[in-house]
């Protein structure tokens, strides 16, 4: 079977003005008819009249279908000569209930597995045909109970696989992402119930494709498939409502009154009807179509925006699927700078400085081919409190048509809550009996909006100062019990506009403060780094939406404790603090998976912190970056040196089981390479770890053959630095932290080796190249000298980054 790849969803949509994408809910009358209605149910709420609507269609029981003439491929059985085939424990299972099939009186079922697992069939001779502006389609019903994490699909052309889309995360890396081998759709669909997924042909390369074969991808979890096809034509979505009370317009097929307008880079202001239909109203604005940085824009508007805090800039894009930009940019003119811009996609037009309100980077570009809402919340960009008389409408190549622009002052609401193992601590107020204090010019301050809380109806948020300053609690009453495997937690909303330096939560168990754990610099230094009583956790969250803090107990010693106080601690800038407990430790996954053997799985993430240097005493030009390794399977990795009389240290890797009460223990042990000292950073290196490559991007933008530079076989002390994925079944504590010629080196489940940029050997030699297009590669174990279970465990151990060098300056894509 050709490699499978991801795959990707559409579907017909009814939304306000698109402020909430996040938040959508599918609508399904009856299980075997084609009803599908997107619509979001806090749209709902505030539309009466379309709520109205909508009911008299569900007690109806039938709506039209979204799709008009489909072509049903796959319909209670596969097609006629095909042969199956499944992979990663998955299988072929038809099932006639729990679901009810969509359509028929079967449908095909994953099975329920961790991590990648996938069912297929191919060598059809029952084909199908795909047409110019085809699009493909699929039905599918997510486990309420356990959701996969992404859903792929991938169709076999003949030839290749390399056709695919997905939803959800990114953990099936079998193409380019972002190409026709791997195209991303957008979030997971609903689970519970039945959902159109809907891919445009054209973004997966098979128009006028003959198709003989289709595959169904799961990452962990199950879903139930159905009915999967081609529809000929898409109608159009209904008409889309007026924006919302709280949204204001600004440009909607006009400029605003009194503005001037220009352009430059090739570009000009020409107004569409068609091709896209514009978002709203009558007219849209579209980009020209050439390369390199071209834009319109007006200025001089006498009908201002005025921005106010709290406020999000919004605007419509539809990315051109024939030609998509590279990089989209908006920027905003106050009266007085334009130094105030976003940006989707590669940082190509340098136009402020990178990470600041001048060139604010905002993730990947939207999906091409569809309208996209673009939203700045204005603090971001340095707008609140200002007033607004211009705007730029910016791209690097491609072509993009524009609508619909302006503010909206509504705030999405808070992610769900942990699951009901947590046991929450703080929310809306301090626990009981307990008492506040303050220091370094911080205060206890709750707070309902700016932003809105992650819970309840109170956060309590930080002061504003410079330094190390802080807000606690002790004295409680009703205190915390910490049991063993629990996992301690607290979410925190980083202002985008002062973010701090260093993060740092601190609990008291009625003893000792001495149990702490920091995100980002180590700023303020009240222990001994990397024991209980100050234990770093890596990077700090994003800035601008909530993010949840985690802590192995273990991990700063409180396994066992019962808490009575806590402090919130920043080094600089201002955070807002919410819903603090414990997450309890659950057996479940270790009784059903006990006494087999246990594969570590080493993932290793796309380099970040890229930098150009120049190094002096060589005169060389360096690539540096940082490197993560992440243990991702359901066992350790621990390497033990034996140290032998000629002085040499031999390297041994240990495979683990556990019983069904979690206790590990070793199954085998065998000879995996050397340790050595390593002077430069003062302690024992496990060998051949890592390697890093630096390769030329061919013809089709994919990763090259060419070898450009290489830092082959990079040694590493082995340890966990920073708990990477805290929500895997088998993730324990911080374990491996000393890299000497006698103890254990190794990953924990779910922890990752970091090596920053600035490290010895955390650099390529880039001297002489040209500036341009590479492909930086890093691969984890690239000797496979470590055993991880074989398969896919052993083949995804590298992660490539296709990045941009011009003069001293790099970027990523």
């Amino acid at each position: 079977m050709h490699r499978p790849c991801e795959s990707g969803l559409r579907s017909a949509e009814l939304q306000s003005d698109g402020s909430d994408n996040a938040d959508l809910s599918w609508l399904t009358v009856n299980p075997s008819s084609a009803l599908q209605l997107k619509v979001s149910t806090r749209w709902v709420k505030r539309h009466t009249g379309w709520a109205k609507v909508l009911t008299r269609l569900m007690l109806v029981g039938r709506v039209a279908k979204a799709i008009g003439a489909d072509t049903a491929w796959i319909d209670d059985s596969i097609p006629a000569g095909a042969y199956t085939a499944a992979g990663g424990g998955d299988a072929w299972q038809w099932v006639s209930a729990n679901p009810t099939p969509f359509s028929g009186s079967r449908a095909h079922q994953s099975s329920l597995s961790t991590g990648l697992h996938y069912h297929y069939f191919s060598g059809a001779s029952a084909t199908l045909a795909v047409n110019a502006g085809d699009v493909l389609v699929t039905y599918i019903f997510l486990d309420p109970v356990n959701p996969p994490r992404e859903v792929m699909l991938q169709w076999f052309d003949g030839a290749s696989s390399a056709h695919a889309a997905y939803w959800g995360e990114n953990l099936v890396r079998w193409g380019t992402d972002g190409t026709a081998s791997q195209r991303p759709m957008g979030a997971l669909p609903s689970t519970g119930q039945w959902v159109r997924l809907e891919v445009p042909a054209s973004m997966v390369a098979l128009e006028g494709a003959t198709l003989q074969g289709m595959n169904f991808i799961l990452y962990g979890g199950r879903a139930t498939w159905d009915l999967s096809g081609k529809s000929i034509s898409s109608d159009p979505p209904p008409p889309l409502p007026p924006p919302p009370s709280n949204s204001t317009v600004w440009v909607d097929d006009a400029v605003p009154s009194g503005a001037w307008t220009a352009a430059a880079g090739g570009d000009v202001w020409q107004w569409i009807s068609a091709n896209p239909a514009p978002r709203s109203g009558t007219r849209a604005h579209q980009s020209a179509l050439v390369g390199g940085t071209h834009y319109h824009y007006f200025s001089g508007a006498t009908t201002t925006l005025q921005v106010n805090p709290g406020d999000t800039l919004f605007t419509y894009i539809f990315l051109d699927p024939a030609n998509p930009p590279r990089e989209a940019m908006l920027q905003w003119f106050d009266g007085s700078s334009w130094a105030h811009a976003a940006y989707w996609g590669a940082n190509l037009i340098l136009w402020g400085t990178d990470g600041t309100a001048s060139q604010r980077p905002m993730g990947a570009l939207p999906s091409a081919g569809q309208w996209a809402r673009l939203e700045v919340p204005a603090s971001l960009v340095g707008l609140e409190g200002r007033t607004l008389q211009g705007m730029n409408f910016i791209l690097y190549d491609g072509r993009a048509t524009w609508d619909y622009s302006g503010k909206s002052t509504a705030s999405e609401p808070p992610p769900p809550p942990p699951p009901t193992s947590a046991t929450i601590w703080v929310d809306d107020a301090v626990p009981s009996g307990a008492w506040t204090g303050a220091a370094g010019g911080d205060s206890w301050q709750w707070v309902s909006a700016n932003p809105a809380p992650y819970s309840g109806s109170r956060a309590h948020q930080s002061a504003l100062v410079s330094g190390t300053h802080y807000h606690f609690f002790s004295g409680a009453t009703s205190g915390l019990p910490v049991n063993a495997g629990d996992i301690l937690f607290t979410y925190v909303f980083l202002d985008p506009s002062n973010p701090p330096q260093e993060v740092r939560l601190q609990w008291f168990d009625g003893a000792s403060w001495a149990h702490a754990a920091y995100w980002g610099a180590n700023r303020t230094a009240w222990g001994t780094d990397g024991t209980p009583s100050q234990q770093p956790m890596g990077l700090l969250p994003s800035a601008g939406a909530w993010a949840r803090l985690e802590v192995p107990a273990g991990l700063v010693g409180l396994e066992g404790k019962t808490l009575f106080g806590m402090n919130f601690i920043l080094y600089d800038g201002r955070a807002t603090w919410d819903y603090t407990g414990t997450q309890a430790f659950s057996s479940t996954s270790w009784v059903a998976d006990a006494n087999t053997m246990h594969y570590p799985d080493l993932q290793t993430m796309p380099p970040t912190d890229l930098r150009i240097q120049n190094e002096s005493s060589t005169s060389q030009k360096l690539l540096r970056f940082s490197n993560w390794i992440v243990n991702r399977g359901r066992g350790r990795l621990e390497i033990i040196p034996i140290n032998n009389a000629n002085g040499t240290t031999d390297a041994w890797q240990r495979l683990y089981s556990h019983d069904a009460n979690g206790n590990w223990y070793v199954v085998s042990t065998a000879f995996v390479g050397q340790f050595d000292f390593h002077p430069e950073h003062n302690h024992w290196h496990f060998e051949n770890f890592a390697r890093y490559q630096l390769r030329n991007t061919a013809a089709d933008g994919s990763v090259g053959s060419t070898l450009l530079s290489d830092n082959s076989k990079v040694s590493f002390c082995v340890e966990d630095v920073s708990l990477a994925d805290s929500q895997l079944s088998h993730v324990e504590p911080q374990t491996y932290t000393e890299c000497t010629q006698t103890k254990p080196q190794g990953l924990s489940v779910g922890w990752a080796d970091v090596y920053a940029w600035d490290l010895f050997g955390q650099s390529l030699d880039v001297t002489g190249l040209p500036d341009g297009d590479y492909w930086l590669l890093s691969t984890s174990d690239p000797d496979n000298l470590l055993n991880e279970g074989g398969g896919a465990l052993e083949s995804n151990n590298t992660a490539a980054l296709k990045i941009r060098i011009e003069g001293m300056n790099v970027t990523a894509y």
